[in-house]
């Protein structure tokens, strides 16, 4: 019978819940990632369930020293250019749902909608202009494609020789194909005027993506357009449309107001448009450049210093050959602001970082890599950062006194804890006050080492002497516990006493 009963009580306590001090630190999830303080080509996104996703910046243009003009159409502000360009008018809408690129688009909703520019100095479409190199590109999202629907289109006039020239550069839609169209925008070194067009082989479809380029070389007179990076169409600004020794060159007059229009009959999306007073020779039609991004936090405090770091979780989403890799670092000390001393030292998610890896500050660096054709880049939704924090130890129980003449001896019941270094005691003259000083054995506190016990002696006869005592483990720094009970006795040259 008292056989069965052990086994009960063995049954029954490990049927318990083990006790654990884990505990853990989100970020990500309800947080919207507030704990990162570094991207480096990387963004927030919306993610799933109305949380947010940490994933690689999308590949919009940068401004260089060729940029005339660059819209990447996220908000009303990127209409509002520091180049030779002044906004006369928009009636275009902003879409986060419809875009290729970063977090909106251009959304021409009917044939009205349109965006005007004064075309004036430091443009391709100046007079001072002689780079005579240009290059026009963007990112089109057709509804329609109905004959005729205008995407662009630059007018302004020439005089020369005493004869009005009207100009035009125009981009449409023909037969459900791209139409460039250059009337007397190029002139001959001996002043004939040259109109030419280009069209595109391949016909679009609605309501999908495409890069369009077109792009002049003022040395030879090559003008081409492509259409997602492949050659559509090719012709020479010369006599013949071939090359020639006689190349005719941009020149736009200034004998009229000029204007750029975008859209005024076209229905559909418009992104990332870019005109560069050069000839782009790769241009990027890819969603994800082939580049690393970032993302870094700052210092994450685990509150106790030796605190053991578990495990690092993450919940990511790395489709097609996109990846993620994980770094971090973990110390007692900081080694300025938001960075901690050592090198990064990789970890895979949910492994067990070992027992030896101990510290009071986190710091992780999360480095994510696109596919190599850029379409897809991968995702990270959370980390979770498990640890087990080094708290400080109990204060010591059971504390007694015994007095006699001019001693006082102090004892308490050892704290039970794996890493307890030592005892301080602590005395003072009032209650709860323990800034006493004078003792023979020094100020308080005094450090009676891993000792339960301390014996005070030249102490004053009469006197009431009142002690707490600490207990403090081996961290660096150490954890201190909390003051134990207080404890009062007076030494006395007549009799001994315990309390």
């Amino acid at each position: 019978m008292k056989n069965l009963c052990i086994l009960g009580c063995l049954i029954l306590l490990n049927s318990l819940p083990a006790f654990t001090l884990d505990q853990s630190i989100i970020l990500g999830k309800e947080d919207l990632w507030q704990d990162i303080i570094s991207f480096d080509n990387t963004r927030i996104i919306p993610g799933r369930g109305g949380l947010s996703d940490i994933t690689l910046r999308e590949g919009e243009y940068e401004e260089d020293e060729d940029t005339d003009i660059l819209l990447h159409f996220n908000s009303p502000a990127d209409l509002f250019t520091p180049s030779g360009y002044a906004l006369e008018e928009s009636t275009v809408v902003y879409s986060s749902e419809y875009k290729e690129l970063g977090d909106a688009a251009a959304a021409f909703r009917n044939a009205e909608d349109s965006i005007v520019f004064t075309t004036g100095e430091n443009t391709i479409f100046s007079p001072a202009y002689t780079g005579d190199d240009f290059s026009i590109e963007f990112r089109l999202y057709p509804a329609r494609l109905a004959e005729g629907e205008r995407i662009l289109l630059w007018k302004g006039s020439l005089i020369w020789d005493g004869k009005v020239y009207p100009q035009e550069l125009e981009c449409s839609i023909s037969a459900r194909k791209i139409l460039w169209r250059f009337e007397n925008f190029f002139r001959s070194p001996d002043g004939r005027m040259l109109s030419l067009e280009l069209q595109g082989n391949r016909s679009l479809f609605p309501r999908q993506w495409n890069h369009h380029l077109i792009r002049y070389d003022g040395e030879t007179g090559l003008m081409e357009y492509l259409l997602n990076g492949v050659p559509e169409a090719i012709t020479h600004t010369t006599d013949t449309g071939r090359e020639e020794a006689v190349v005719y060159t941009p020149s736009p007059g200034s004998a009229v107001e000029k204007t750029l229009t975008l859209g005024g009959s076209f229905i559909g999306i418009l992104d990332e448009m870019r005109i560069s007073r050069s000839r782009i020779t790769e241009p990027f039609i890819e969603t994800y450049p082939q580049r690393t991004g970032s993302a870094m936090t700052g210092i994450l405090d685990l509150e106790h210093s030796n605190s053991r770091l578990l495990r690092i979780h993450s919940t990511q989403h790395t489709p097609s050959d996109t990846a993620v890799e994980y770094y971090y670092k973990i110390s007692d000390t900081l080694s300025g602001w938001n960075s901690l001393p050592g090198p990064w030292k990789k970890f895979s998610p949910g492994e067990d970082l070992g027992f030896e890896t101990r510290g009071r500050y986190v710091q992780i660096l999360m480095e994510l890599y696109p596919e190599g054709r850029g379409i897809f880049a991968p995702a990270v939704s959370d980390l979770e950062v498990l640890y087990e924090p080094d708290l400080p130890p109990l204060p010591p129980g059971r504390v007694t006194a015994l007095s006699g003449d001019r001693w006082i001896e102090l004892s308490w019941r050892a704290v039970v804890d794996t890493d307890i270094a030592g005892y301080l005691v602590y005395y003072g003259f009032k209650p709860g006050n323990y800034f006493g000083t004078g003792l023979p054995a020094g100020e308080s506190p005094l450090d009676a080492g891993t000792n339960t016990s301390l014996r005070l002696e030249g102490l004053e006869n009469g006197k009431l002497y009142y002690f707490a005592v600490v207990a403090y483990d081996s961290s660096t720094p150490p954890h201190y516990s909390e003051f134990s009970t207080e404890i009062s006795a007076r030494p006395s040259a007549v009799h001994g006493n315990g309390q």
